[in-house]
């Protein structure tokens, strides 16, 4: 027929329906829906498209990775926070030193 392994129907493997790279889970896979490349599990879980994207049965605002987006990063901590943080304790630093120094001169 043409078709050679995964692509071949006659081979009785579950092929990539939506082609994102998962097994539907009817066949031992990760994939709750083989129909949407955006569902699987370990995806991001978009947040406002009503589907359960990383297939933990809990769809968009009830999922925690929604009600945290950081979650889903691992770190539960915003980056950009922290520079601005660090800046100002280096421009307090610098301004102490300044000070002092001021100081010995007189």
């Amino acid at each position: 027929d043409g078709d050679t392994d995964d692509d071949d129907s006659d081979c009785g493997v579950c092929a990539d329906a939506d082609n994102d790279g998962h097994t539907d889970a009817a066949c031992g896979g990760d994939d709750c829906d083989d129909s949407d490349e955006t569902i699987f599990t370990g995806a991001w879980e978009i947040c406002d498209d009503g589907k359960d994207n990383d297939c933990d049965g809990i769809t968009d605002m009830n999922d925690v990775d929604c009600e945290n987006p950081q979650a889903s990063s691992g770190c539960g901590c915003s980056v950009s926070g922290a520079h601005k943080a660090g800046w100002s304790v280096l421009l307090g630093l610098a301004l102490l030193i300044r000070r002092r120094r001021g100081k010995k001169t007189r």
